[in-house]
């Protein structure tokens, strides 16, 4: 299953910080419920 944001996944994972995750989705949920 690889393919866009691949890598960025394998960095994060390699990083193995649960507050990154915590702000890429925070991101990524702001973004869908109030995009600019």
């Amino acid at each position: 299953m690889d393919g866009e944001g691949g890598p960025r996944l394998e960095l994060l994972a390699d990083d193995d910080r649960p507050a990154g995750w915590l702000m890429l989705m925070d991101q990524v949920r702001q973004s869908y419920v109030d995009p600019r």
